[in-house]
Parts: structure tokens; C-alpha cells; sequence
């Protein structure tokens, strides 16, 4: 689960489940929506991060915690760990560019 924050304020806007798997050379993929294309368009465009062409970390300290969605309760998601992805991408369909540090979205 991703937390999506304001550039400005730092105020919480979203939340993003995403999709971690692991590739069968070991590294690790991460597949999240695009939160811009969500907020403007209400379309899910995916976004497939592979640690072989963006590198980004998982800090497995949380792994198999509980997180309950706190604008919806009845969301409830097992945690993989906490994503780092200091190099910033950029959305193919909106172009707009963002990090993950310690699972928080940001928009660069």
C-alpha cells in the first residue's frame, strides 16, 4: 500500500494498492496505478517498475503487518514490507514524476 501526498502541504490525498512479484531472475517488480491519471481522469494506467531498470528497495521490517485504509475500513491489506524508489519516474500517459520514499508518493 501506497500513501499519495501533496507536493505543498504534505496533506494526504490517496492511498495506492500496488502489486510486488518476483521475477524469475529474483529481482522484484512493482505495479502500481498512476495516482495523476486516477485523480484527473479516474483511469487505472498501470506502471510496471522492474529493480532491473529503476532501482528501488524493500524494507521488510513491516512485512505481513495489517494495514486498514483509513478512509474505508472494510479495506484491509497484509503488507509486503516498505518501498524506496528514490529515482524518479515518469507516467508514459501524463508525464507527471514522482518518488517513493518510505512507501509515500510523491510528485517531483
Amino acid at each position: 500500500m501506497l500513501e499519495v501526498r501533496e507536493p505543498r502541504d504534505n496533506k494526504v490525498l490517496d492511498y495506492i494498492e500496488c502489486e510486488l512479484t518476483a521475477q524469475d531472475d529474483g529481482s522484484l517488480a512493482l505495479i502500481i496505478a498512476c495516482f495523476s491519471c486516477y485523480q484527473k481522469t479516474g483511469r487505472n494506467e498501470q506502471l510496471t517498475l522492474r529493480q532491473t531498470h529503476r532501482h528501488f528497495e524493500l524494507d521488510l521490517r513491516r512485512s505481513g503487518e495489517l494495514w486498514v485504509n483509513p478512509k474505508n475500513p472494510q479495506h484491509i491489506v497484509t503488507l509486503a514490507g516498505t518501498i524506496h524508489l528514490t529515482e524518479a519516474v515518469t507516467c508514459p500517459v501524463c508525464a507527471v514524476r514522482f518518488v517513493i520514499d518510505n512507501s509515500v508518493v510523491r510528485e517531483k
